[in-house]
């Protein structure tokens, strides 16, 4: 699966100035992705997590199988920040699913999106959603198959040099 373009929610940066997304530790802004087959929009300005859908364009994330788990979606881990001049950039480790054939024969899927949410900001209602990824083409992963959500460059850890977001 090659490279998706992020495109940022057009309210991430009034929620960055008024205090929805506090990412100063993990308690107070734990980043999430979670797969949908249903297109996002830049009007996506919260998911509710108990349902999974977006508040906009109602994209449901996937259900719960084949190696996949539906409320949450997966944490980033390492999540921090560096900078350069005046523009910050939020790093991490990547996030890999892989599929499993147990629960029936279809794999996980189908998705063609990846959404990053701050899970710890707003309501469970109204989670703030900062950005999507678009891959193209809809996905299906057999047993055993990888997706990995990781820097657009080759698929690695986000860093400095290839963040998952950045805010100026």
């Amino acid at each position: 699966m090659g490279s998706a373009t992020a495109t940022k929610v057009q309210s991430f940066t009034l929620d960055m100035g008024s205090g929805t997304h506090n990412f100063s530790s993990s308690a107070t802004g734990a980043l999430y992705i979670f797969l949908t087959n249903t297109a996002p929009s830049t009007l996506d300005f919260t998911l509710a997590v108990d349902t999974m859908k977006l508040v906009s364009s109602s994209a449901t994330g996937l259900s719960t199988g084949n190696g996949y788990t539906a409320l949450g979606g997966i944490l980033i881990t390492g999540s921090s920040w560096a900078q350069s001049g005046a523009i910050a950039k939020a790093i991490g480790a990547k996030v890999t699913w892989t599929g499993s054939t147990t629960v029936s024969s279809t794999g996980m899927g189908p998705f063609r999106y990846s959404v990053l949410y701050n899970n710890s900001g707003g309501s469970t209602t109204a989670r703030p959603v900062i950005q999507y990824w678009d891959y193209g083409a809809s996905v299906t992963l057999a047993n055993t198959e990888t997706f990995t959500v990781g820097n657009s460059n080759d698929g690695t850890d986000w860093t400095s040099t290839y963040p998952l977001f950045t805010s100026s």
